[in-house]
């Protein structure tokens, strides 16, 4: 990382409260490593060897996985400033159990946590402010896994779209938001037909229980 500009890295969620100069000792002693990557690339292939945590600098990611019959499915997105893969580094995972693909053209930056239990060259503090940091990542990606469990324990493609709706709204806190996904990826994150899912829309619209334009929708009862 020769010549990066690392005041970039500070307001990412994994060094926040560290200084200009620990967050550039941490990724040097973590291997760190630049990728930029297209929309559509993938990052890391399912069933290889676990060794990185990401960092999304900039854009964002998805972990998704392929069954036999060839059908996707969108387990996680994860958007900038946050971590990624660190659940599979510290659950002693050999291989990627998902592939990990740039949803948009994205700047991530590779870490290997591993060696953060025996990091050097920073104070006591931001040791400790780091390690916190690593957990409380490991804690919201815990969370946005137990959400997408929570969604597709619904049982129609209405309850299951509405429940997606309602965590989205909560975690911009308003009824009007954006959602990361079109309208394939967001079947494919539901775990439903999409013409199905487009259906249940159209009715929702018709009901008055939701606005939508493209990726933009209101919840208005």
């Amino acid at each position: 990382m020769k010549n990066y500009d690392y005041k970039k890295l500070k307001n990412i969620s994994l060094f926040i409260g560290l200084c200009t100069e620990d967050i550039h000792t941490i990724t040097e002693f973590l291997d760190g490593k630049i990728k930029y990557c297209r929309a559509g690339e993938i990052i890391f292939y399912e069933g290889s060897p676990v060794k990185y945590t990401g960092v999304v600098i900039k854009g964002r990611i998805q972990m998704i996985h392929e069954d036999y019959g060839g059908n996707r499915n969108v387990l996680l997105s994860v958007h900038e400033q946050k971590t990624f893969g660190e659940i599979f580094l510290y659950g002693k995972c050999n291989t990627y159990p998902v592939s990990i693909m740039a949803s948009e053209d994205s700047e991530i930056l590779l870490l290997d946590l591993k060696k953060a239990a025996k990091i050097s060259g920073i104070s006591i503090e931001a040791e400790m402010t780091l390690r916190e940091n690593i957990l409380t990542a490991m804690a919201e990606n815990s969370l946005l896994l137990y959400n997408k469990i929570d969604i597709m324990s619904k049982r129609t493609t209405k309850e299951k779209l509405m429940a997606f709706l309602i965590k989205e709204s909560e975690a911009y806190d308003s009824l009007e938001f954006d959602i990361a996904f079109d309208r394939q990826t967001l079947a494919d994150y539901l775990g439903v037909d999409r013409s199905a899912m487009s259906t249940e829309i159209s009715r929702l619209q018709k009901e008055g229980r939701i606005d939508v334009h493209k990726r933009h929708f209101k919840i208005l009862k």
